[in-house]
């Protein structure tokens, strides 16, 4: 199953200008010249086992490399995210297979094509792809990133018998606020990713939705804010949740208009696939108020939007006989 860290970093870098975005403010300046970021096209293609899915998500964006002849190269970008707890000494190791079978993959489609051929007839040279780690645990980074650290090697070899690249790392742990860069949505993005399971997410809430709501006001992004208030409620388990919701539905643009906006595209997606709608129906029509309404109604968009019942019944307050009563609990 994807987790919720690889639906935001799909639903978020998986755009072409989020993704052109963060490249331009997080990258290397001498590397940024070298890409024509304009031309960046995320491909529909992942390489990450299944059995690392909990741990890793992946993005492969082809895009378009100058040299300096005024001309360009068919290129790579790979990004690999790792969300383990701690860091894992291994990843360039992971990374090499997917640098692989991303390879493998070109000379597989040239094949099938018909051009690869003979030598100098219809050969292509592999491209080149620019590996990136975007780190999302809970303690720093601490391995050097370049494949030869991992490899035992005398120093009686020479150095060209060795495997060897080096990727470039972005240690969200390691950040400072200051670090946060980019459009709105971006830093939305980051903030929520680096704090939503830190005790100071607090402090940081009211500037994430003062950012939601002038995207809802523009009519921008949501889908993308979903996405992000999904992650919130899912993953906000170590601060006060009753706090962070009490926040979110005291603000007049998100409680009546993004909650609302949320609720109404997931209750299109469950009436196309015939599921939930009894559970709809039965806080819709019940003639509950105050408080307790506005609880419910709060539990209701939470499992529309697929958040767990324990998480409903954590965030909320409600009780399991409560959410039973207003046909939202099996």
């Amino acid at each position: 199953m994807q987790t919720q860290h690889d639906l935001l970093f799909k639903k978020i870098l998986g755009s072409h200008q989020n993704a052109e975005n963060f490249l331009k403010n997080y990258l290397p300046a001498y590397i940024v010249e070298q890409l024509d970021l304009p031309s960046i096209k995320t491909e529909e293609s992942s390489f990450v086992d299944d059995s690392l899915s909990d741990s890793y998500s992946d993005l492969l964006y082809s895009v378009n490399i100058k040299d300096n002849r005024n001309g360009t190269h068919n290129g790579y970008i790979y990004l690999l995210m790792e969300h383990k707890s701690n860091p894992d000494p291994y990843t360039p190791l992971q990374l090499l297979y997917y640098l692989v079978l991303i390879w493998k993959r070109f000379v597989s489609n040239q094949n099938e094509s018909g051009k690869k051929g003979r030598p100098g007839r219809g050969f292509r040279k592999l491209p080149f792809i620019l590996p990136l780690v975007f780190y999302h645990g809970e303690r720093k980074w601490r391995y050097a990133t370049e494949f030869s650290s991992i490899v035992d090697m005398s120093d009686q070899f020479d150095s060209k018998h060795l495997v060897n690249f080096g990727y470039i790392l972005w240690d969200l742990v390691s950040m400072s606020y200051s670090d946060i860069k980019g459009d709105d949505l971006l830093r939305m993005f980051l903030l929520t990713m680096k704090y939503a399971r830190n005790k100071s997410f607090l402090d940081f809430l009211p500037e994430i939705i003062s950012m939601m709501e002038s995207k809802y006001k523009k009519n921008q992004n949501i889908e993308e804010i979903r996405a992000i208030l999904t992650y919130i409620f899912e993953t906000a388990d170590r601060v006060d949740s009753h706090e962070t919701l009490s926040y979110i539905e005291s603000r007049p643009v998100i409680r009546e208009n993004i909650m609302s906006t949320i609720a109404d595209l997931i209750r299109k997606e469950a009436r196309e696939e015939g599921i939930i709608k009894g559970k709809l129906e039965g806080i819709m029509e019940g003639k509950l108020e105050g408080e307790r309404m506005g609880k419910l109604e709060s539990a209701r968009n939470m499992l529309l939007e697929g958040i767990s019942l324990d998480k409903v019944v954590k965030i909320t307050g409600l009780t399991l006989e409560e959410l039973k009563k207003a046909g939202l609990s099996l």
